[in-house]
């Protein structure tokens, strides 16, 4: 019995670690709760307009006027 209860509590921390990690680099959306990646500035679920943070970094190969 005491086995069976070891085994459940570590049962559970190991879905309480591992369950967080695969939503990293990602926000959920506060208009329909779906999972976006966190650069998204537009839900692809709802199309809710995600507020502008910061401006986006230029690519490396961008050319320079």
């Amino acid at each position: 019995m005491e086995v069976l209860v070891l085994v459940a509590i570590f049962l559970v921390i190991v879905v309480a670690v591992v369950v967080p990690s695969s939503k990293k680099g990602k926000r959920k959306c506060p208009r329909c709760t779906e999972w976006v990646k966190s650069e998204a500035l537009k839900c692809r679920f709802c199309g809710f307009d995600f507020p502008a943070s910061a401006p986006l970094p230029l690519r490396s190969d961008a050319r320079k006027s």
